[in-house]
């Protein structure tokens, strides 16, 4: 999985907990993880706003 896809999977599992809903899995994103997710996130949307211009 790259990091973007990732990154995605962290973020709509925090979406999901703070909804109060669970995975079946029970996978809980880190601090460190989401973190991460946040600044690669970030990363592609910024190449996306370059790419536009």
């Amino acid at each position: 999985m790259n990091k973007y896809k990732q990154a995605y999977n962290v973020i709509d599992t925090v979406l999901h907990l703070m909804c109060g809903e669970e995975r079946e899995d029970g996978y809980k994103p880190t601090q460190e993880e989401m973190s991460k997710a946040m600044t690669d996130l970030k990363e592609l949307v910024e190449k996306g706003e370059n790419n536009g211009k």
